[in-house]
């Protein structure tokens, strides 16, 4: 085990009472990158497994594919059909589950200590010998055929594709829905999901594994090299791979603000989306803007909520983050309202957001150092939230130490230090805004807003002619 980092030491900060969990880090023989942490509350393995297979990977044309590839890694094995594949991991009282997102697709497994070869056998070969059969295929793309007729039902589904679109354009899957649509699905072939998936099972190097259990590192890495030493054969015959052309996405530049509008005649309520490209996560302002965000729009106390929902009784409820991820992700307002209070409402999303930008005040500050410190005190009792802790370190590129940076500029900031973090990053004069509703009745009241005649789009986002 010479190769197992025992270097990192336990991070500082301005809080030495709250103890975060260490993580220890290393390269497997594959090139696939292990970090793990321990916890003692239960005898249990809890693992992710990401491979590098998320939609930014898609072929324009086959947008959805990430997903798709996903739901048939589900569907069992070469050895094992989709019901004996559940009904093995059942046997060792296994939880199992694989999803996709804009970057990865990930394998999630919880079981205990005492199945934990067994149950990652399981996931070895579901991972390296999938079904990924005919006959699956049929059935779960009639099952994405129902989801996609179904979408369009969804106000809030619809407020997201259309977001989707006008923030990253049309270069790129991520522009689309994370289904696809219709076109893309039937264009897409069980070969481009033997294609996709061999693609990413190419490249261990970009893989990353997390995992908790009592034994840390060391325990993880003993459970793994089944899997390690199968990674060393030669993989079986797949087709030819998906050739690698797709290029690291932006967002669309901000621009002067604009209302676009996906009509829904007669709808009572309006979707509302609100915002404009912000900084990843690796940006030195993101931490800063994640926790000042709790003021403005990220818990029930803050501004939008108590001025939207409290003071006015528009909403049930509005939040605001700023995104981050591995590339800029947006600054964003999300709300439902009633139909005759599409145009007020976000009139006073506005007026918030400019009032913002002159920074939070003393009393603000303070509440939100003390609510994150006392969220940090408690956060990682159980083994999931040590799980999620470590992932999102690997995940995103952050030093091990960085709820405690974000207490440690708290702890030093003033309204005048927020007000020159927030004047930098929040735009209310650029805002890219959309609308899911009746185009009639608040069509008018949204061209008197002063952000520009509403923008008629389709579901997906496409400008729309009358």
């Amino acid at each position: 085990m010479s190769n197992v980092d025992r270097s990192t030491p336990p991070p500082a900060g301005p809080t030495p009472r709250i103890a975060l969990p260490r993580v220890e880090r290393t390269r497997a023989a594959s090139g696939m990158r292990v970090a793990a942490t321990t916890s003692d509350a239960t005898p249990e393995l809890l693992l992710e497994l990401a491979l590098p297979s998320g939609r930014v990977r898609e072929p324009l044309g086959r947008e959805g594919l990430a997903s798709l590839t996903a739901l048939m890694l589900e569907e069992g094995t070469r050895k094992l059909s989709t019901v004996e594949f559940v009904d093995a991991l059942d046997f060792v009282g296994a939880h199992f589950a694989v999803h996709s997102d804009d970057d990865e697709t990930t394998l999630e497994l919880r079981v205990l200590e005492r199945h934990a070869e067994r149950a990652l056998e399981l996931v070895g070969d579901l991972l390296l010998e999938p079904r990924l059969g005919e006959h699956e295929f049929a059935r779960v793309r009639e099952q994405r055929r129902a989801a996609l007729r179904s979408r369009s039902d969804d106000p809030k589904s619809v407020v997201n594709d259309v977001w989707s679109r006008l923030y990253w354009g049309r270069s790129t899957a991520l522009g689309s829905a994370g289904i696809g649509d219709e076109e893309s699905l039937a264009a897409t072939a069980l070969d481009d999901v033997r294609r996709f998936h061999a693609a990413a099972l190419a490249q261990p190097r970009a893989w990353r594994c997390s995992g908790v259990c009592r034994g840390g590192l060391e325990q993880l890495l003993g459970w793994l090299a089944p899997l390690e030493a199968r990674l060393a054969q030669p993989a079986p015959a797949a087709g030819a791979a998906l050739r690698e052309t797709w290029s690291e996405p932006s967002p669309l530049e901000r621009k002067r603000s604009r209302i676009f509008v996906c009509d829904r005649p007669g709808a009572p309520q309006s979707e509302l989306r609100v915002g404009h490209p912000s900084v990843a996560s690796s940006h030195p302002d993101w931490l800063a803007l994640s926790a000042l965000n709790l003021a403005l729009g990220g818990v029930f106390s803050s501004r939008l909520n108590l001025n939207l929902r409290e003071n006015k009784g528009y909403t049930y409820g509005i939040r605001s983050s700023f995104e981050g991820g591995r590339r800029p992700g947006a600054f964003s307002v999300g709300t439902s309202v009633d139909t005759r209070n599409s145009a007020p409402a976000l009139r006073e999303i506005v007026r918030e957001l400019e009032g913002f930008t002159a920074g939070a005040t003393a009393e603000e500050l303070a509440f939100v150092r003390s609510s994150l410190e006392q969220a940090l005190a408690r956060q990682f009792e159980s083994p999931a939230a040590r799980l999620s802790f470590v992932s999102t370190i690997e995940r995103l590129g952050l030093r091990d130490d960085y709820p405690l940076q974000r207490l440690a500029w708290l702890a030093d900031a003033t309204p005048a230090a927020s007000a020159r973090v927030l004047s930098e990053h929040l735009h209310p004069g650029e805002l890219l805004v959309v609308v899911v509703g009746d185009l009639t009745a608040v069509g008018r009241e949204l061209a008197e807003l002063g952000l520009g005649s509403p923008v008629k789009v389709d579901a997906r986002g496409d400008e729309r002619r009358g």
